[in-house]
């Protein structure tokens, strides 16, 4: 969808993080590993899903121009995958809750400084992401279909590594 679809994704951490934040720092520590692991397996099931739809999405070397969609879209689809995505509430509930948690202890603008350097590190990281994605719509489509193919590959890794970290935690924690 170009770059400013890119932007709007990267947005979505702001809309979808306030609870995952809010939650964590509440039940800092006390969330069951065994809980972390299903997350895990289910993030790593959807991550995997992602990884083989973009590696059989049609056109993928063909540099088909999508139809115009609203920006709502964009943000929502962000939202989702944010949402269904275990990494957030992993960090927030292992380390960004209790490093929020002991700063406020120590020094409320601390916490604050912890909290707003990350989400600029976060969101500026994506937006620098969509601005190299929006850049390879003028590569060739061989290479475009390359960098497609490579990123499915890189999401289905990331998808069995998560699958089989879960796996090993719950077989650990139930064994």
């Amino acid at each position: 969808g170009g770059f400013m679809s890119g932007l709007r994704v990267s947005l979505a951490p702001l809309i979808t993080d306030l609870p995952i934040v809010s939650l964590a720092v509440l039940l800092a520590g006390r969330i069951p590993e065994v809980a972390l692991a299903g997350v895990m397996a289910a993030g790593g099931l959807f991550v995997l899903w992602l990884g083989v739809d973009a590696w059989r999405r049609p056109g993928i070397g063909g540099l088909e121009i999508p139809s115009p969609r609203s920006p709502w879209r964009d943000l929502a689809h962000g939202a989702v995958v944010n949402l269904l995505n275990p990494h957030p509430y992993m960090f927030w509930a292992i380390v960004g809750a209790p490093t929020v948690v002991r700063a406020w202890r120590d020094h409320p603008s601390g916490a604050v400084g912890f909290v707003v350097g990350f989400y600029l590190l976060l969101i500026g990281a994506k937006i620098v992401l969509a601005a190299l994605v929006a850049r390879a719509r003028g590569f060739s489509p061989r290479r475009y279909c390359i960098m497609s193919r490579a990123s499915a590959v890189m999401l289905i890794a990331a998808a069995a590594y998560m699958i089989i970290t879960a796996a090993r935690d719950l077989a650990r924690l139930t064994g």
